[in-house]
């Protein structure tokens, strides 16, 4: 090893010595103090996109030594980066073998992003399992999960109200509140989006109320009212609310204990249908179940 290093550096003052003899100066008229360096460079190492370039520079007067890092040496052509969803075709400087840019790479003039491509996933959850998909409808907004499938991004977005969809015009005839009218229904909804009354046409025919009453339950409150026979509509400030009644059980059959015929009773077993109390034996009876079958019979004197 220090044979090679004594054979390197006599290689190197020799060719010092070459180079000053035919440029014409000498060690002795040229002082790399005052006049600097006049380096010869040897490439030691190529440089590549992996690995920097070193130089050996040898000053041919003094033989002063030098290496110098040259950096990465990249393979630079012009290239084009397509246009993304959110980026415009650029264009710049790009290695060829290992894909690095140089410098900034400039947008094309004229060219526009392509905008996301969304698709609805509406099998979508949360972070605590619930379903994000809400359908819009005709008058309110909805929201869901939505990704792009060309960068794959994901945001969850509002659905907007798709508006009603108008159908075919219908006449309605006079009811309790209403006079006889065209309407214009939304396909979708139901609703009524359009309303124009006929010109003498019938004429709303009002309520026709008549007391009401629902029982108490064991488990529901009853009430009376006074309600329209017509439209079923309660008529305002009539309805009073009756308690519930824990006796007012619905008995249903659990078990027949002895069956029940048209003349004799049977006995079984009985609970509330709605809130399942045992409701104990109970007798339970039936009726006749009448055939119409003509009987003739001939006129006597008995």
């Amino acid at each position: 090893m220090r044979k090679s290093r004594k054979r390197l550096a006599a290689c190197t003052v020799m060719l010092c010595m070459f180079f000053t003899m035919i440029s014409g100066a000498s060690a002795e008229t040229w002082d790399c103090d005052v006049d600097g360096h006049h380096y010869i460079e040897t490439v030691l190492r190529e440089g590549t996109c992996t690995q920097a370039e070193i130089v050996k520079k040898v000053c041919e007067y003094c033989g002063d030594i030098e290496y110098e890092n040259n950096g990465f040496k990249h393979s630079l052509e012009d290239s084009i980066a397509e246009a993304t969803c959110t980026d415009p075709e650029r264009i710049g400087l790009v290695c060829t073998v290992c894909g690095a840019t140089s410098g900034e790479m400039v947008p094309v003039e004229g060219s526009e992003p392509l905008g996301h491509a969304w698709v609805l996933d509406e099998a979508a959850v949360d972070e605590e399992g619930e379903l994000i998909y809400k359908a819009a409808t005709c008058t309110e907004d909805g929201n869901g999960q939505f990704k792009c499938s060309r960068c794959g991004i994901v945001e969850v977005q509002t659905i907007p109200a798709t508006g009603h969809e108008p159908g075919d015009e219908e006449i309605l005839p006079a009811d309790c509140t209403h006079n006889e009218r065209v309407v214009v229904k939304c396909t979708v909804c139901g609703e009524v989006i359009e309303e124009i009354g006929v010109p003498d046409g019938e004429v709303a025919t009002g309520h026709d109320y008549e007391p009401k009453t629902v029982d108490a339950t064991c488990e529901e409150e009853g009430y009376t009212a006074n309600v329209c026979t017509i439209c079923g509509e309660t008529e305002e400030g009539s309805k009073v609310v009756l308690p519930i009644d824990p006796e007012a059980h619905k008995p249903v059959t659990v078990k027949v204990i002895r069956a029940a015929t048209c003349t004799t009773s049977g006995i079984a077993r009985m609970k509330c249908e709605l809130c399942d109390k045992d409701l104990g034996y109970k007798t339970i009876t039936v009726e006749h179940a009448w055939s119409a079958e003509m009987v003739n019979s001939e006129d006597t004197c008995v």
